[in-house]
């Protein structure tokens, strides 16, 4: 064994708290040390587990070459802002918020490595949270790094960001990933408005909203009462329905949205209200307008989200 001689300045986190009874030392690619319990990593980490016991103060060849104060030494290869993170996470105390998308993933890959599963778990929530506010660059950092489910779930996040604002995006990190994985980015968006479109223009799936109340006088269907210029609106599979027009005109428009933008908060009944009250109508529809309107829209939302998730986004780490 060999040990540090007392004029080599142990270095050590200042931001770190002191572990009573420290009886091992975790030791950065950086070279600075960190303080800990057998027992708190053994019972964190599987894979801290298993090192430890296999260490023996008396078998250098062990991977134990260097011991300070008397503890033995376990170098590791994250740098020493990785390993304080997933170290807090083995700790008897409330970890730190991550509030940054490069910290979450920084802890997700040091959590799969170490098979801290309380970790992993807050950082894909984190990731998660913080990927609503750039989906982009969540996107391209999870295709680099090779995480399928946090890729997966920043290709959901970005259909709700306009096609051409996806295109022309200037995030630094989408220059970290080949055009494949951008691609598959661009074809799964495609899938999704086709199938989400497609979807909605059919008169099947507002039929279960009709069944589930049967006898509701919903009214966007024409039954003479106010619109004098109904509209026959055949879907794609050839069934057609007489509707009211300024309904007719707000599902086009809807059609519109969802094409730029496919996810459920594209549609919202305030859209809905706009077109009803620009049109002609009479007050036994103006009497359940709003009423109706947030039902639909609720189910429309519903539907939408059921559509996309039907759709499969194919991860393949083998390409670039």
């Amino acid at each position: 064994m060999t040990s540090l001689s007392d004029d080599e300045p142990i270095r050590s986190s200042p931001s770190f708290p002191t572990v009573v009874l420290a009886d091992v030392i975790l030791r950065s690619s950086d070279d600075v040390e960190f303080r800990m319990c057998k027992g708190m990593l053994a019972q964190a980490s599987p894979v801290f587990a298993e090192t430890i016991a296999r260490l023996s103060a008396s078998d250098a060849e062990k991977g134990v070459d260097e011991r300070v104060d008397d503890l033995p030494m376990i170098p590791v290869a994250e740098p020493a802002a990785d390993l304080e993170l997933l170290l807090h996470f083995c700790l008897p105390r409330a970890p730190p918020d991550i509030s940054d998308l490069s910290c979450a993933v920084r802890l997700l890959e040091s959590a799969k490595k170490y098979r801290v599963e309380w970790a992993l778990d807050c950082a894909r929530a984190a990731f998660v949270q913080l990927a609503e506010d750039e989906p982009i660059r969540a996107y391209a950092i999870a295709c680099r790094l090779n995480l399928e489910d946090e890729a997966r779930e920043a290709a959901r996040l970005c259909l709700r960001i306009p096609l051409a604002t996806l295109i022309d995006s200037e995030v630094e990190e989408i220059g970290d990933i080949g055009a494949k994985a951008f691609k598959r980015l661009l074809v799964y968006r495609q899938t999704c408005a086709s199938v989400v479109v497609g979807r909605i223009a059919s008169w099947a799936w507002v039929d279960a909203l009709c069944i589930a109340a049967p006898d509701t006088k919903w009214l966007w269907f024409s039954d003479g009462c106010c619109d004098k210029m109904p509209v026959n609106r055949t879907d794609y599979t050839g069934r057609r329905e007489v509707c009211k027009k300024w309904w007719d005109t707000y599902m086009k428009g809807v059609a519109e949205k969802l094409r730029s933008c496919t996810w459920e908060g594209a549609v919202s009944s305030r859209d809905g209200l706009q077109h009803f009250l620009r049109s002609k109508n009479c007050y036994l529809c103006r009497a359940g307008a709003a009423e109706h309107i947030d039902q639909f829209t609720e189910n429309l939302r519903a539907e939408i989200a059921a559509q996309i998730s039907t759709i499969p986004y194919v991860f393949d780490p083998s390409l670039p």
